[in-house]
């Protein structure tokens, strides 16, 4: 409810401007000054003018004055008018509302006994009063509270009549004539309410007045006075009732004493449930009362608060129907999104299939998925029989109920099975499949595609009128004032007031003895995928449409078909695959699986290095002389290519070229990356196939690419294990193979003795490079290039000699280097690019080095510049065979 606002502002009064007698003194002194000066007698003639100009402006602002006070007033009043309406407008609606709480007159329901009892009217201190009202102010001044603005806030502070109501118990009417006595014989019609007459007054505090939980002394027609103990005695009109409201009230006093009882044991239903054709869950004004879902549903629409009883009608309807029917008969699968709470006894009953419970939503998504797959199997089921329904003659088949306790957070967790809901509300009548849906809310969680096949509707005690909706109009008050355990339902006899039996765990066990001969009901789904799967557990068919030379690296889960088979990839089909994962996913178990899918199917496994260097050599040696029928495989390849820093651009091209060549050869590439926007600008357009691993679907907004056929993915669990991945629509477990093996770089040249041919070294450091030959080959002999250049043929001719010196020193002898490169070993040790093609004039691009001194370019005459690497310059050099 909302308050009024502040009453309006009275305008403060203004005071009239007095006499200006400074504006008459300083012209009348100013112009004696003047004429002073000036000796003209004329200018007293202006002097005379400023007491005359001063009077006229003070008339002038008096006048205005009184004028905007006018205006104020009026403007004031008309507020003040506007406000008082805004109050009646108020306290009406305030009284309305007490109205609809307390009724004045009898409804057709009886009121709940623990509710007060109205008896009359009284001014009381209104809900909609504006806050504040204590040392009113305006203007920075406190109002008397004889103010207009004053009078306003007590007005729309104090509602004229309001409701009074007392506790329901023993009510002493005190008081002589025929008001007191209409007063008690009134009284005397509500439930729970003992009525005490006596002609005399008496104080509250008397022995009487102490027994009784309020006492009315009726004065007149039109006065009373309500003591309550505890409270200040209230001065109110009383409220009567005519003849017929008497005796309406009298009826519902009558047909509520034999009509239905507070509670219901379903033991006591016994005899019903041997003789109904429906299933006995309460009883109503005729006796017994039963539903028949096979009959007047097939579905079942159960609204009310919390507290009201549905949680129980559905225990007790599931344990009537489980009692009629044979687990051959009848399957229940409940779903309990209140944490599971109202059916863990019933679980155990034959007919139980399981309780999914909000615990659990990956469970609860997997098995209403699968009820497409049941669907299916019962639609296969009617064909091969020629029927068109279950109850055909020649149909045999169970029925399936399907039991929801709060709807609304199932919708609110898991939206997508909305879809599905809708789907079995409209075929489940022929195919045998019931659906129970209890919500408090119906009208909002419950939508018309859905409630226009619950053909049974059961509303127990409800908040909000809109709920009542679907019982139809007219029964919103009736539903306001129903017990716990008290309903109305419809179904196609009408609708009807019903009390709700109650179960007993004797109950739930003398039914499970029942059945207890009767093998359990299948399961409608499988489990959920195993954590870890051997090559040997991968020997399940192969998918629809994939031959079985397809290689198979886990097995791929189908619950909305209730199979399972091997998830397999087919590299001439599927590409090149990119397996995508978070850390700690199971990127390198899934390269790993893939590695031995490759290597049972006869593939040569291609490991590429982790190092970008050696990773540019194997891929430049594919790319050149690729194997037939051979598996690249490259672990964190995102990672490596960014420690590759600008070589990033190069690597790739090489990966490109080096995977079309092993294509050509019948080979395929696999390739792993963490999950990200690195990832997607990698692996989009170059990788047809991903294997998306753990919430890597959420990390790289990929979830398009994991869903089902039903709509969802029902095994997106919040934390799935290692080797759980999505895989062209399906949840695939990996199989856990052997490691990968070490990668293999191409061989290094390695220079270790230098002598059989003379060398021509190009450093950045000469000094540092002869030092180390010096100590690692004392016999042999260095020149520099101007030397080398002096005696070019006796360089040429042999010895253990070698021409070393620095960038600059060799780019003043062009001429003879190009001379010594003809017959000599040329090497660069810490050049850049750019100075291996102004020394040597290679074009084109020369192979990665390591950034490390060790790692050299080689140069031999007639041949093409390699990578080696010179053991004189590593701290821990390995022998071989010499230059």
């Amino acid at each position: 409810m909302s308050r009024l606002p502040s009453p309006p502002v009275e305008p403060t009064p203004q005071e009239a401007p007095g006499f200006p007698l400074l504006a008459v003194l300083a012209p009348l002194a100013g112009a004696l000054l003047i004429g002073a000066l000036t000796g003209s007698p004329y200018v007293l003639v202006f002097a005379a003018l400023s007491p005359i100009i001063a009077v006229a402006g003070m008339l002038d602002g008096r006048r205005t004055a009184r004028r905007r006070a006018r205006d104020g007033a009026a403007r004031f009043e008309k507020e003040c008018a506007v406000y008082a309406l805004l109050i009646e407008e108020a306290h009406r609606a305030e009284r309305a509302q007490q109205d609809a709480l307390a009724p004045a007159r009898p409804t057709e329901v009886l009121p709940l006994e623990g509710a007060s009892v109205r008896v009359g009217v009284a001014p009381a201190p209104s809900d909609r009063a504006p806050e504040g009202g204590r040392g009113l102010t305006a203007g920075g001044r406190s109002e008397l509270p004889s103010s207009p603005r004053h009078a306003l806030f007590a007005r729309a502070s104090q509602h004229p009549a309001l409701p009074v109501l007392v506790p329901r118990g023993t009510i002493a009417v005190r008081g002589d004539g025929p008001a007191a006595h209409a007063l008690a014989v009134r009284l005397a019609l509500e439930p729970g309410v003992v009525v005490e007459t006596s002609h005399e007054p008496r104080a509250l505090g008397g022995a009487s007045a102490q027994r009784s939980d309020a006492e009315i002394e009726v004065h007149s027609a039109s006065i009373m006075t309500v003591r309550i103990p505890g409270h200040d005695p209230v001065r109110a009109r009383p409220e009567f009732w005519s003849a017929p409201e008497r005796e309406r009230r009298r009826c519902a006093l009558a047909a509520q004493a034999a009509r239905l009882p507070d509670q219901v044991a379903w033991s006591s239903l016994r005899d019903a449930r041997e003789s109904s054709p429906g299933i006995p869950i309460g009883v109503s004004e005729s006796g017994t009362w039963a539903i028949d879902p096979v009959a007047h549903g097939p579905h079942i629409l159960i609204g009310g608060t919390t507290g009201s009883g549905k949680s129980e009608f559905l225990r007790s309807l599931v344990l009537g129907w489980a009692h009629r029917s044979s687990p051959a008969e009848l399957s229940l699968l409940f779903v309990d999104f209140k944490g599971g709470a109202s059916f863990p006894d019933l679980a155990a009953l034959p007919h139980a299939l399981e309780v999914i419970t909000d615990l659990d939503e990956s469970t609860a998504a997997r098995a209403i998925a699968s009820l497409r797959a049941e669907v299916q199997r019962r639609e296969r089921w009617l064909r091969d029989r020629g029927a068109r329904d279950v109850r055909d003659s020649g149909a045999s088949l169970g029925r399936l109920a399907i039991v929801i306790d709060e709807y609304a957070a199932l919708l609110s967790a898991l939206p997508e099975l909305h879809s599905i809901i809708v789907d079995l509300s409209a075929r489940g009548r022929s195919l045998g499949i019931h659906l129970v849906l209890c919500t408090q809310h119906p009208s909002s969680a419950v939508r018309e595609a859905i409630a226009a096949n619950c053909a049974i509707r059961v509303s127990f005690r409800i908040a909000e009128g809109a709920d009542s909706g679907m019982l139809g109009s007219g029964v919103a008050d009736r539903l306001r004032a129903l017990p716990p355990g008290r309903a109305l339902v419809t179904d196609a006899e009408g609708t009807r007031e019903i009390q709700s039996a109650l179960i007993s765990p004797d109950d739930v066990a003398a039914v499970s003895e029942r059945w207890s001969d009767s093998p359990a009901v299948a399961r409608l789904w499988q489990p959920p995928l195993p954590a870890e799967l051997t090559p040997q557990d991968v020997v399940l068919e192969s998918p629809d449409g994939a031959p079985e030379s397809a290689w198979a690296f886990g097995v791929a889960d189908q619950p909305e078909r209730l199979r399972r088979h091997r998830a397999v990839w087919l590299p001439d089909r599927d590409g090149a695959l990119a397996v995508v994962g978070v850390p700690g996913s199971g990127r390198t178990g899934a390269l790993s699986a893939i590695a031995e899918a490759g290597r049972h199917h006869g593939a040569t496994l291609v490991v590429l290095p982790a190092d970008w260097v050696d990773a540019e050599a194997a891929l430049l040696e594919l790319r050149d002389r690729p194997p037939g029928r051979a598996l690249l495989l490259a672990d964190d390849l995102d990672e490596m290519l960014r420690r590759s820093g600008d070589e990033r651009a190069e690597l790739l091209r090489l990966w490109d070229d080096a995977a079309s060549a092993l294509r050509r050869r019948g080979g395929a590439v696999a390739a792993s990356f963490v999950a990200g926007a690195m990832q997607q600008g990698l692996t989009d357009g170059r990788f047809p196939s991903t294997l998306l691993l753990g919430a890597a679907g959420r990390a790289t907004g990929t979830a398009s690419m994991i869903t089902t056929s039903a709509g969802l993915s029902p095994s997106a669990e919040h934390r799935p294990p290692p080797g759980r991945a999505h895989w062209r629509g399906q949840s695939v477990q990996i199989m856990t193979a052997p490691p990968l093996p070490s990668p293999q770089p191409p061989p290094l040249p390695r220079i270790s003795m230098l002598g059989s041919r003379p060398s021509v070294v190009i450093a950045r450091r000469p000094r540092w490079v002869g030092e180390r030959l010096a100590r690692e080959q004392p016999d042999l002999h260095l020149l520099s290039a101007e030397e080398a250049a002096a005696g070019a043929d006796r360089a040429e001719s042999g010895g253990r000699t070698v021409a070393l010196d620095d960038v600059e020193g060799w780019t003043t002898r062009w001429s003879a280097l190009q001379e010594l490169r003809r017959s000599c070993s040329v090497i660069l040790v810490e050049l850049g690019v750019s100075e291996l093609r102004s020394l040597l004039g290679v074009r084109e691009r020369p192979p990665s080095l390591r950034s490390d001194a060790a790692e050299v370019w080689l140069l031999q005459p007639e041949e093409a510049l390699v990578r080696a690497r010179w053991n004189a310059l590593a701290d821990d050099p390995a022998g071989e065979s010499p230059l």
